[in-house]
């Protein structure tokens, strides 16, 4: 097989870690079948660190950039970045996780063959360093339409870095909205509004940090 017909999405901003950057990118090009195309949207001035290490994959990996004049928030720097995505399969990831190897042709083939679906996720395990120490913890998601539908109504159970979709049908919504903390949830809500479909994938696809702070965004309050 060639390299899958996906556009990668992400985005880093000045408080991006180097190190961190790095082992995402590499991630993704150790993927058993690579992306066509991962586009990095740059969301404001960033330190000559980070520039560091995207210079290393545009020079090595061909990766493109969408460079932003000033930091505009994660909503906006997506719905920028997904006008310039080339593909209708989007693998969204984030700058501090670890893709699986088998991540996108699993994500792949699962929607080329479940074409009613729009977004598929899957489980993820969750990260976080205390001290010299990690931290882990499995998180299961709904795997169904019906059962991620119900529980749109009382937490995410869609894990945005680890989302496959349909470029069409999230810019046929109104793309990404710069809304703090919720641009996934708003995003799913829109889809769900407008009664596109779900699915989680049952295996961990990605290795996903969790800081302090979103360890408090769950639940009611959340």
């Amino acid at each position: 097989m060639k390299n899958l017909n996906i556009s990668c999405l992400g985005s880093c901003y000045l408080k991006t870690q180097p190190r961190e950057l790095y082992f995402s990118l590499m991630s993704i090009f150790i993927n058993e079948i690579k992306p066509k195309q991962i586009l990095l949207v740059l969301d404001g001035p960033l330190d000559n660190k980070l520039k560091k290490v995207i210079k290393y994959f545009v020079q090595n990996y061909k990766i493109e950039i969408l460079e932003l004049k000033r930091n505009q928030g994660l909503g906006k720097a997506l719905s920028e970045g997904l006008k310039k995505c080339k593909y209708n399969y989007v693998a969204r990831f984030d700058t501090d996780d670890i893709n699986m190897p088998h991540r996108l042709v699993k994500q792949f083939n699962f929607l080329k063959n479940n074409p009613d679906i729009s977004v598929v996720g899957s489980n993820v395990i969750e990260y976080r360093t205390q001290g010299n120490l990690y931290q882990y913890r499995y998180k299961r998601v709904p795997l169904t339409n019906k059962k991620i539908i119900f529980s749109f109504y009382y937490r995410n159970c869609i894990n945005h870095p680890s989302v496959l979709f349909k470029r069409s049908d999230v810019l046929k919504i109104g793309n990404y909205k710069n809304i703090i903390f919720f641009e996934d949830y708003d995003l799913w809500l829109r889809l769900l509004d407008k009664r596109y479909k779900f699915s989680n994938i049952s295996e961990p696809l990605v290795l996903m940090k969790r800081e302090d702070a979103s360890l408090r965004r769950d639940g009611i309050s959340y």
